[in-house]
């Protein structure tokens, strides 16, 4: 009998499947982008077209040719610090907004994932609070990152599902400049239908320093 998700040659005693990495190339990318500041704030923001792009396969594809397609792309972004205040040092706002949406479909349009829709949107942010010297030579800065799914099922991102993300909360600090920690606690957001990581809340840190 052949082993689940794998027949002929592949089927191999303990074998459980197969897997399949296809780098896709001849992509053609037409785009424009902008930046400048709205008061004190960057904004920035890029819109491109791609023609013949990768787009998410269903898992049962094979050895087919995977879909291509033509997207359009957009995202909007914003960096913006605030000084001192009786609550912090200064504050830095990080956020971004992204979409994009199938064109049309030009290689195996049967190929594409079915849970797959034309559009998607989603936007993530950071606000991290700076404090400056709370011990001799040491600074900290915890922050709050949050990356969510607006609607949609994206046909080129799979991280990018309508209901889905995650928080993080962390703290980074720095000592004598050039001693770096870094502790964050994430949890993922979506129903398991929709969300995979739904389980895999983590927390994690890492310890670097620069010469």
């Amino acid at each position: 009998m052949a082993t689940a998700g794998c027949t002929g040659a592949c089927d191999l005693p303990g074998q459980i499947g197969t897997y399949r990495l296809v780098y896709p190339t001849g992509i053609d990318v037409f785009g424009a982008s902008a930046s400048g500041l709205v008061g004190s704030d960057n904004v920035a923001g890029e819109v491109s077209i791609r023609q013949g792009a990768a787009l998410l396969a269903r898992s049962d594809l094979g050895t087919a040719a995977p879909p291509r397609g033509d997207t359009a792309h957009g995202q909007v972004s914003i960096i913006a610090e605030r000084p001192a205040s009786a609550l912090w040092d200064q504050v830095t706002l990080q956020a971004e907004l992204a979409a994009n949406t199938l064109l049309d479909t030009t290689v195996d349009r049967s190929g594409r994932n079915p849970a797959t829709t034309r559009s998607a949107a989603a936007v993530q942010a950071q606000i991290s609070f700076d404090y400056f010297h709370v011990l001799p030579a040491l600074d900290l800065a915890p922050f709050i990152a949050a990356d969510y799914g607006i609607g949609g099922r994206s046909s080129v991102d799979g991280e990018m599902v309508g209901g889905t993300g995650n928080v993080t909360v962390g703290v980074r600090a720095t000592w004598r400049t050039v001693w770096h920690l870094e502790v964050r606690a994430t949890d993922f957001i979506g129903s398991a239908t929709v969300q995979p990581l739904a389980d895999r809340s983590f927390f994690a840190f890492n310890v670097r320093r620069t010469f």
